[in-house]
């Protein structure tokens, strides 16, 4: 995150899956991630947030190109 800010870049989107919960999330948010879900969370959740995610690059890379 430091090496995206430092070149203007906006940030990758990392999404973390994970059994974990607690003091793992927010450690995991402090690094700079994008989501967090847990482990047996619902394709419904998942997916809506991956497509936004993604479109959010697949739009900007659009935008730099034209």
């Amino acid at each position: 995150r430091q090496r995206e800010k430092l070149n203007g870049k906006k940030p990758i989107p990392i999404v973390v899956l994970s059994a974990a919960k607690g003091e793992m999330v927010r450690a995991a948010k402090k690094l700079g991630i994008s989501d967090f879900f847990i482990k047996s969370t619902s394709i419904d959740k998942l997916v809506p947030k991956l497509k936004f995610l993604l479109g959010e690059i697949i739009w900007e890379h659009h935008c730099s190109h034209h």
